[in-house]
């Protein structure tokens, strides 16, 4: 956004970076859902997105369930790693790869720039692009529940807010570093190389993944403050009521052990929007 001063002799400056003006932190409902309307058929019409974000994330829960049919483990822990294995390759692909290739494309095409010149705000713009594949990753948590119940078992969740949260929160702090993200991806198809990275450390996740049984000790200490955990941790202990050391929590024990993984998450959360701020490019380099 261009800026009128009173001092004709200073040169005019352009920042692909986004400014911060108060039009820029006020979000149209009606803008937003009139973008959003034309990205999600957009993602309808692609379909190695689509299947990134609606496919693949199934397939992998099920995958699961053949691998370890018999783990000995109670129908809550059957149940919770269904879940938390769709919704996170849900997250991971759906939101964050699918993001990522289409902030790329849409930069390439001159789209963002042409968005950022006209009416729209910056929280319009990046809101409306990501809500297609943040809708797309809740439609299937929900899934994963239902597929829980009919494959699993009948199961009871012990504290379905903190659910919400790691669904809602996770979607919004991986949105924020598939922004970031699209910075160093200078076209589509680069995206496959330097989304790697992240996507490697997204699943390193204790219990995404890897159980975390099966990680050493030294590293689950340092692991559980990874983009991913407090999305593993908090459905955890919602459908489970499981904490990090195997004890089984009541509702009220749940919210108390919720607290670390909340406070991770929401740490991301703010520097995914400072990098964002800082990173986020709305034309291609010159």
């Amino acid at each position: 956004m261009s800026t009128l001063t009173s001092t004709p002799s200073a040169p005019a400056r352009t920042s692909s970076a986004p400014t911060t003006s108060p039009s820029d932190r006020r979000l149209s409902l009606r803008r937003t859902w009139s973008l959003a309307s034309a990205e999600l058929r957009l993602l309808l019409r692609n379909r190695a997105l689509l299947f990134y974000s609606a496919g693949l994330p199934i397939l992998a829960g099920l995958f699961m369930l053949r691998v370890l049919p018999d783990s000995g483990d109670s129908t809550q822990m059957q149940a919770t790693r269904l879940i938390v294995t769709i919704t996170g390759f849900a997250l991971l692909f759906g939101v964050y790869y699918s993001l990522v290739s289409t902030f790329v494309a849409r930069r390439q095409d001159l789209v963002l720039k042409r968005l950022r010149s006209g009416e729209s705000s910056v929280l319009d713009v990046l809101t409306s692009i990501s809500l297609p594949s943040m809708l797309t990753m809740i439609v299937q948590a929900v899934v994963a529940a239902v597929l829980a119940a009919v494959l699993v078992d009948t199961y009871t969740p012990v504290n379905v807010a903190l659910v919400v949260v790691a669904v809602l929160g996770g979607g919004i702090v991986v949105a924020l570093l598939a922004a970031v993200s699209s910075a160093f991806s200078s076209t589509v198809e680069s995206v496959q190389v330097t989304t790697l990275p992240l996507i490697l450390v997204l699943m390193a996740a204790p219990g995404f993944a890897v159980p975390a049984s099966v990680m050493p000790d030294t590293f689950l200490a340092v692991a559980r403050f990874l983009p991913m955990s407090p999305v593993v941790e908090l459905i955890e202990l919602g459908i489970a009521g499981v904490d990090r050391s195997g004890e089984v929590l009541d509702l009220a024990g749940t919210f108390s052990a919720a607290a670390l993984p909340v406070a991770v998450l929401v740490a991301w959360g703010a520097i995914g929007v400072w990098a964002t701020i800082r990173y986020f490019r709305w034309e291609p380099r010159r």
